[in-house]
This record gives C-alpha cells, sequence and structure tokens, in this order.
C-alpha cells in the first residue's frame, strides 16, 4: 500500500485508504501511519495525517503514540495542527493537557493554536472560541485566551454548557403550505452541509426565525412582497452558502440580519452611503453568487411575490436576467 502512495494518483489511494480507515479497517490505519512517517511526498504526508486523524476513534489506541510524535514542535506544521484532532479523537479528556501545552506555546503558528482552542472548545463544552472565526486560519494571536483555559486547567478541566443553537421553526419537518415545502427543500439541501461543518460557535447553513426588532427593521426599510417577509421571518437564511453547478462559487443567500447591509455596493455606496444613481430602485438585492446579485424586481410585485432576476457584475452595467418569476419558485428550483 506505501509503494501505491508513492505512485501517479496518490491522493486518490489516500482517499481510498481513509474510507477504509473510516470503516476500521486496522491494515489501512497501519498504512498510512507508515506512510505519514516514512512516505517521500512531504505535502503528501500532512494530507495523511488529517485523514488519520478524521477517521481515528478510541478503538485506534494504536495510533496514539503516532499522533504524540507528530505533536512536538520539531515535526511539521501541518503534522501538528492535525495530531491535536487525532489525540483528541483517541484520548477524549485525556488528551487536554497536550493540547493547553499547544495553546500556550508561543512558538507555534497561530492557527495550530487556535486549532487547539477549538477542539478543547468543541470537546468540553466550553466557549473558548465565542466570537472567534470557524476557520482557525482566520484567528488573530489576541483571539487566543491563554490566561482563561490556564485557569480551565488548574481548575480540573470543567464541563461547560456549550453553546444554544439557533430556534427554527417546527414546520421545517412538516411543512403544510406552499412557503413552507419551499423552505423544507431548501433546509434539505442545506443538511449535509450542517452535518459536515456545523460549527456551535458559528452556526451556518441553517434557517432560523429572525428577531422581531430585525424584521421591524427592515419593514421600516423596505416595502416588500408578503412571502418573502414570511420567509425571512420564519425561515431566515443563517450564514447559508447553495452549492450548486448553477452558482459559479456558491450563493449567499441573505438572511434577515444580512438585507440591509447586502444593499451595500450595489443601490448603497458603502463610503458615502448615499444612493448609487447607476442602480435600479426597484431591485432588492436578496443574495450574490460572487459578487452577482440575486435581486427581488419589485417593479413586478404581485400581492404576495416578486420575479428573481440576476445580473453579472463588472461588465460596465446591471443587465439583469430573470431566473424564477417568483421568491418561492427560485427557492424550489434550487438543487
Amino acid at each position: 500500500m506505501v509503494r501505491r502512495l508513492e505512485a501517479d494518483a496518490p491522493v486518490k489511494v489516500v482517499a481510498e485508504l481513509s474510507q477504509r480507515a473510516y470503516e476500521r479497517d486496522s491494515e489501512a490505519l497501519e498504512a498510512l501511519a507508515r506512510y505519514a512517517r516514512d512516505g517521500r511526498l512531504v505535502g503528501m504526508r500532512d494530507y495523511v495525517v488529517a485523514a488519520l486523524a478524521k477517521a481515528a476513534t478510541a478503538n485506534a489506541s494504536f495510533l496514539e503514540a503516532n499522533f504524540r510524535e507528530w505533536l512536538q514542535p520539531t515535526s511539521p506544521e501541518g503534522h501538528q495542527y492535525w495530531a491535536q484532532l487525532g489525540l483528541i479523537n483517541t484520548l477524549g479528556s485525556a488528551a487536554y493537557p497536550y493540547l493547553i501545552g499547544v495553546v500556550s506555546n508561543e512558538a507555534l503558528a497561530t492557527d495550530t493554536r487556535a486549532h487547539a482552542v477549538k477542539l478543547l472548545a468543541q470537546h468540553s463544552g466550553q466557549t473558548f472560541d465565542a466570537g472567534r472565526p470557524s476557520d482557525p486560519g482566520h484567528w488573530r494571536i489576541e483571539d487566543i485566551e491563554v490566561a482563561r483555559l490556564s485557569k480551565w486547567a488548574s481548575s480540573g478541566y470543567p464541563k461547560g454548557t456549550g453553546y444554544v443553537l439557533p430556534i427554527t421553526d417546527p414546520s421545517l419537518e412538516s411543512p403544510v403550505t406552499r412557503l413552507e415545502k419551499a423552505a423544507s427543500h431548501l433546509n434539505q439541501l442545506l443538511h449535509k452541509e450542517r452535518q459536515q461543518k456545523l460549527d456551535p460557535a458559528n452556526p451556518s447553513n441553517m434557517l432560523v426565525q429572525a428577531s422581531t426588532e430585525t424584521m421591524a427593521a427592515i419593514r421600516s426599510y423596505f416595502k416588500l412582497p408578503s412571502n418573502y417577509l414570511e420567509f425571512l421571518e420564519r425561515f431566515s437564511p443563517l450564514n447559508v452558502i447553495v452549492e450548486s453547478r448553477r452558482f459559479i462559487n456558491g450563493l449567499q443567500l441573505y438572511g434577515a440580519g444580512d438585507l440591509i447591509p447586502g444593499q451595500l455596493g450595489y443601490s448603497i455606496n458603502a463610503m458615502t452611503n448615499e444612493a448609487i444613481q447607476e442602480w435600479p430602485s426597484t431591485m432588492i438585492v436578496i443574495g450574490n453568487d460572487g459578487g452577482d446579485p440575486y435581486t427581488l424586481d419589485l417593479s413586478r410585485t404581485a400581492p404576495s411575490d416578486a420575479p428573481v432576476s440576476r445580473a453579472p457584475h463588472g461588465s460596465g452595467g446591471w443587465r439583469f436576467r430573470q431566473v424564477a418569476p417568483s421568491f418561492i419558485e427560485f427557492i424550489e428550483q434550487l438543487k
């Protein structure tokens, strides 16, 4: 197997071995561990350590020594980063002292230390990552609260209460109306992303209930069709990115809290807060795909809904093309 990893398609072989490792194939786990130690492709070795860390469980205790070795300051940064996940997956709370050591080590890269904080928070139920980015690579050094973590360690690593996820509308599970069914359809599309990437400190790809204050601000700022207002109130997208072949970069679908600031750069000058004359005043931006706006066309609003249009940005002028005759149909068409 190690020889196969040195062949022309190592990523494919690692993926194959990783799948077997997730299924608790000890031969695959051992082959990956040997390559992480001795493989000739240095970049691939980091990838292998990541695969091992994700596949590791308490039943793979023979990997513990590998993860401890890869966590040493003399190991490659990629090994250090992923070995933390491997240790916590194999040792559970017994890995906390090792990760506290990483957090306290100022010689290590910021993202490596931040990753330790995220893992400690997620496993212990503490809120050390509150207000921080989901990706440790985006943390700043001042985001790492060494004193707070050290105090927690000296107190015996008490369990926290974790985060409470935002409230969702029960009709997402048992829809009746057409709008509820459209929202439930979107919720199912986002389910896989939530399973893979849900960060309790920064929930994403969720449809949640908007606050009364936010909806009041929207109603005072816009005159929107009732279907869209109800969607925002009951099924407000929270950090939603819809991935599809239909979208180049993924559709960022605005939630209630995003709608007003989401007009900046389109209808409103972000520097002066003044209206941009070139923008059609009847177009309300409800999301964007890499900067290409998706809009509700209020010039053709029916009593309860409005068409959805799209325009490419950076082409010297806005040329809108209708993509759905109503907002509900736009959501229903998402795949």
